[in-house]
């Protein structure tokens, strides 16, 4: 399963699936958001046959690219830090796509 995860993680993204680990977020180091994470979770679902409606966590970030927004996220993450603020979404690793894939049901 391991391997068909990597394959499938690597071609959505087009990423080197030699650089892709188990603790590869798939949101927060390949760079999938917005409309593409939408798009990644119902075609990982119809690839797996995994049920994705118990998904309580939100692990995509808003689409498209604005310098204005840059500067907020990037002044919002600072400060929250700062001050021990959760982040917005969760990440989304490559082991968790795997677990979920195996049970055919989301796992958070």
């Amino acid at each position: 399963m391991e391997k068909e995860i990597i394959d499938f993680v690597a071609d959505f993204t087009g990423t080197n699936k030699a650089v892709i680990t188990l603790d590869t977020a798939v949101n927060d180091d390949l760079g999938v958001d917005g409309e593409d994470g939408y798009e990644f979770l119902l075609a990982f679902s119809e690839r797996f046959d995994v049920d994705i409606s118990n998904i309580q966590k939100t692990y995509f970030g808003p689409e498209g690219f604005n310098p204005l927004t840059i500067i907020f996220v990037a002044l919002y993450a600072f400060i929250s830090g700062l001050l021990g603020f959760p982040d917005k979404h969760s990440k989304l690793t490559v082991s968790q796509l795997i677990t979920s894939a195996e049970k055919g049901i989301w796992v958070e």
